[in-house]
């Protein structure tokens, strides 16, 4: 009994001293709550002060940016100007130390260091927390492609007034080691502070680079981030858009902010950015949030307006647009979207709004300072405004005579076919109508006698847009197959279409098929063909059949 006692004395007294300890206990993890809310109110308190400091600055007059760079870090830039090296950079009475800069540029605008370079400037690479005006990396672009120096100004603030993040814009004048440099366009860079002021749900995602002509089908590289490592977002997006047109409406609607893209491409379009996205893969953003949600982002737009009187419809290049327009629903919603963009952002009254803020601003910045370099900027402002006048009446000309595209078939509606001919694209090839051995068949005969041959019969048939199905039936001798992301062996499919179904080696006959959509209506080619080192194939023309879906 007394050692129960005593057993039972030292439970209690350990209870006792628990039942104690948890008040200061639960105190301090309060006490660590309210840090951490509070550190967190601190910061988001912080950014949004940037976030205004970036905005006045860019709502502000020009500005002059001195850079200052050693001799050896010159030589540097000289030998290898992608590689940072420290500066010194001073905009106006603010003195910004160890900025790591670079020069920048694709093949059209990248220039050496003892030329007008353009240049990334990078403040917090070097120097953790530092800004500059609220930001932490800004873009100096020559501008030797637009000599307005007003296209970037003028579509980033289309941009933005529609939602479509992209960097703010506005113009500096450059001195480079007492060199004087002249006008640029100032740009704020994508780094993650633009990701958490644009994406402020879900800034954990990715950011990549679309880089030189390279489209979401090669390996981008990632500009900032804390997604995934392995580029699985870029290869599920992807993913999807290859999906059935069945199945790609719905997975878009998860993988891609439609909307958004629905906007860039059309204001790429409007704008006729034959260097974006939409016709030429290139000049893009793109981030992917943590959910796999895609936006692309328009970049680098300083070649607008070069052809005035491009139409606004299709020339799409970029696969993401490619596959999106060929779901007729998403050119339908595109057709609206040009629409109420011609009309609310696209007018000739907005246009000539935008020109004359921008041309305000490049006067209050160098009609008194530099009076000869101001007279030959309002001459080329001068065209600009021009150009945006022609191009918003070709625009409203076009909106106005777009028919709306007649109503789909009915799905198992059979289409007649054009006439066939004969297309022998590349190497050693025979085209007749001659069967196989011991047949009558009515046939298209193509037949590869070298290494690498392309050989093919075409058909050019009117489409309205809709859901089809290619197919016939085709046997094949002899074949080693050869090919590219087209296909490869023998096989059917239309104009821009991959197939993955083929005949090699030596088969009897075999129904073939390709199930492809069309976004608008028009001509498409259809293609039996041939794509082999050597070997011979047939279709049965009485087989080949075009069907609606």
């Amino acid at each position: 009994m007394k050692i129960q006692r005593i057993v039972l004395l030292v439970c209690l007294s350990t209870w006792v001293g628990w039942l104690c300890a948890r008040p200061a206990q639960a105190a301090e993890a309060e006490g660590e709550v309210r840090s951490k809310s509070g550190q967190g109110a601190a910061r988001e308190a912080r950014r949004a002060a940037e976030d205004r400091e970036a905005q006045a600055f860019f709502d502000g007059p020009i500005r002059s940016f001195e850079i200052v760079v050693t001799p050896e870090n010159y030589r540097s830039l000289r030998r290898d100007g992608r590689q940072p090296v420290p500066a010194t950079v001073r905009v106006g009475t603010n003195v910004f130390e160890s900025v790591a800069i670079h020069i920048k540029g694709a093949a059209g605008s990248s220039r050496p260091i003892d030329d007008r370079p353009a240049l990334t400037l990078n403040f917090d690479k070097l120097k953790d927390g530092q800004t500059c005006f609220g930001m932490d990396k800004l873009h100096l672009n020559n501008s030797v492609q637009d000599a307005s120096f007003a296209n970037e100004a003028l579509a980033s603030a289309m941009y933005l007034r529609q939602g479509v993040p992209t960097a703010r814009t506005t113009h500096a004048l450059v001195k480079l080691n007492n060199r004087d440099l002249g006008l640029y366009v100032l740009k704020e860079g994508y780094s993650q502070m633009f990701i958490r002021r644009h994406f402020p749900k879900d800034n954990k995602g990715n950011l990549y680079d679309g880089g030189f002509v390279r489209d979401i089908h090669e390996p981008l590289k990632l500009d900032t981030g804390r997604g995934v490592t392995n580029h699985a977002d870029l290869r599920a997006l992807l993913k999807n858009l290859n999906l059935p047109p069945k199945e790609r409406q719905e997975a878009l609607n998860k993988t891609l902010d439609v909307d958004r893209f629905l906007t860039t491409m059309a204001l790429q379009c409007l704008t006729d950015d034959w260097d974006g996205y939409a016709r030429n893969h290139n000049n893009y953003r793109l981030y992917i949030d943590t959910t796999g949600r895609a936006t692309f982002i328009p970049h680098g737009m300083d070649q607008l307006f070069q052809d005035v009187d491009r139409s606004i419809r299709g020339g799409w290049s970029g696969v993401a647009a490619q596959r999106v327009f060929e779901l007729p629903e998403m050119a339908e919603r595109f057709r609206e979207r040009i629409t109420i963009l011609s009309t609310n952002e696209f007018s000739a009254s907005r246009l000539v709004s935008e020109w004359t803020r921008i041309r305000e601003r490049l006067r209050a910045g160098m009609e008194m300072s530099r009076p000869g370099e101001w007279r030959e900027l309002d001459n080329n402002l001068g065209h600009f405004r021009r150009q945006l006048d022609v191009r918003a009446k070709v625009v409203a000309n076009e909106i106005a005579r777009w028919p709306r595209p007649p109503k789909p078939l009915a799905p198992g509606t059979v289409v007649p076919i054009a006439e066939w001919r004969k297309t022998p694209q590349q190497g050693q090839s025979t085209l007749d109508y001659a069967p196989p051995a011991g047949e009558t068949k009515k046939v298209f005969h193509l037949v590869a006698k070298g290494a690498g041959t392309v050989v093919s019969f075409r058909s050019t048939t009117q489409l309205p847009a809709g859901h089809f199905m290619l197919k016939a039936r085709a046997r094949v001798k002899n074949v080693v197959a050869a090919g590219d992301q087209r296909g490869l062996g023998a096989g059917v499919r239309v104009s821009g279409g991959q197939r993955t179904m083929k005949l090699e080696g030596t088969t009897d006959w075999t129904e073939v098929s390709f199930d492809f959509i069309r976004g608008e209506p028009g001509p498409v080619d259809l293609i039996l063909e041939l794509r082999a080192n050597q070997g011979e194939a047939w279709f049965d023309a009485d087989s080949i059949q075009l069907i609606a879906q």
